[in-house]
């Protein structure tokens, strides 16, 4: 049975959608941040936030802001400008919030339209780090009890994200094929390491040894569970996190490497039924190749620690993004095929998406007299060569507490 059968049973609504469908809520493609992802590349980020803010009104619409709002606070993460990066991370998890709770209804009839005349409702893996970088800038601001709050509320998105789009699945089949079963598709990604490594470390700064002990629990179960997202080795200094040796301080490092996935518009063919295939224009995840190889901690009197894969960022945008493709984009597409014929539309594509999400989390941490040292953080490519340091002067190093360092190269 093919889609174009449907046609009749949305006829009504198909006069309506014609009447309001429209165009101009698309945001500039990644060509257009070539100038502010320059200086990202080469560590300028208050140069990227200036040239961020002076082009804003040609880079963002209306119907960009949670963009805009991601997008500058996470440059002014990198910049140090934490209560900045917390103010525009707020607000574009409130704007994601209200996006969401938005009429189903009011969602559903506009995206037939095409996904990019919507306000941009974000992608999963968004709405998930913004908790981890906002945990972070609470750290560097002293405010432990809040990183603490910003690790729960990314735990509670994930059990949240199993079952998301579950109903909305089933309803859009069901529309499609007439009361056909639903195959709905689940994820694998349902636990970040990245997100208990730092409830780890929070947590026992903050005494709570429980905690401390099921953050690791969980820690480890992300590397057991979904061994296609962690496909590398748990990193051997985690089960040192547990616990601090007395009299000795511990240091740990946290560096971010490459950039993640941008999307653009593409043909894909899709099965549908009884061997056949129908032909959509989709949003596909772009690749922005890194040319950081290895990491490394030398300290100034020779001392070196190797940092270790502990999530790959890139890999959970693309789990998450298939969930979403498969349960919703797809069949809301094929719908749009089906009533307007407007599925092979390019222009129709939403390839709207934030640009400053890292692709890599490495770490390591090492146990030390309590005392004040120098480090310098190396970022090798694969030739061996080194292509970015960050240098980490008289940093103190106290016993009791959470001395954790944190560094950046996207190039």
């Amino acid at each position: 049975m093919k889609l174009i059968k449907y046609q009749c049973f949305f006829a009504v609504l198909a006069a309506l959608l014609l009447s309001c469908a429209g165009f101009g809520g698309s945001v500039a493609d990644s060509q257009s941040f070539a100038a502010i992802d320059s200086a990202v590349y080469n560590g300028g980020y208050d140069e990227a936030i200036e040239t961020l803010e002076t082009d804003k009104a040609g880079l963002y619409n209306e119907k960009a802001l949670i963009l805009y709002k991601l997008d500058s606070g996470l440059l002014n993460h990198y910049a140090g400008n934490y209560g900045d990066s917390i103010g525009h991370l707020q607000e574009a998890e409130r704007l994601i919030e209200d996006a969401y709770t938005k009429s189903i209804s009011q969602r559903e009839t506009a995206g037939f339209g095409g996904e990019n005349i919507l306000d941009y409702e974000s992608e999963d893996f968004e709405d998930i780090y913004i908790n981890v970088f906002n945990a972070l800038n609470y750290y560097h601001q002293n405010q432990l009890e809040d990183a603490i709050v910003e690790i729960r509320r990314m735990n509670n998105k994930l059990d949240f994200f199993q079952t998301k789009y579950r109903a909305s699945s089933r309803e859009e089949r069901a529309q499609v094929e007439r009361g056909g079963n639903a195959a709905y598709v689940s994820s694998k990604f349902s636990n970040s390491a990245l997100g208990r490594y730092l409830g780890v470390l929070f947590h026992r700064a903050n005494g709570n040894q429980d905690s401390v002990r099921i953050d690791y629990n969980w820690l480890t179960a992300a590397f057991n569970n979904a061994p296609e997202i962690y496909d590398f080795p748990l990193p051997s200094s985690a089960e040192e996190e547990l616990a601090v040796p007395a009299g000795k301080a511990r240091l740990n490092v946290i560096a971010f490497s490459g950039l993640a996935p941008v999307k653009k518009a593409d043909l894909m063919k899709y099965p549908t039924y009884e061997n056949q295939s129908i032909e959509l224009a989709l949003p596909v995840l772009e690749s922005r190749p890194s040319a950081v190889s290895r990491i490394e901690a030398v300290f100034d009197d020779g001392k070196t620690i190797e940092l270790e894969k502990l999530e790959h960022i890139e890999a959970v945008y693309r789990e998450t993004y298939q969930v979403k493709l498969h349960n919703v984009t797809l069949v809301r597409t094929a719908l749009r095929a089906s009533i307007m014929g407007t599925g092979k539309d390019l222009s129709r594509v939403d390839i709207r998406s934030s640009h400053y999400f890292p692709a890599w989390a490495f770490v390591n941490g090492i146990n030390l007299d309590p005392g004040v040292y120098s480090f310098t953080v190396h970022y090798y490519d694969a030739g061996g060569q080194i292509i970015h340091s960050a240098a980490h002067d008289n940093f103190e190093v106290k016993e009791g507490t959470l001395n954790l360092a944190e560094t950046y190269c996207f190039k």
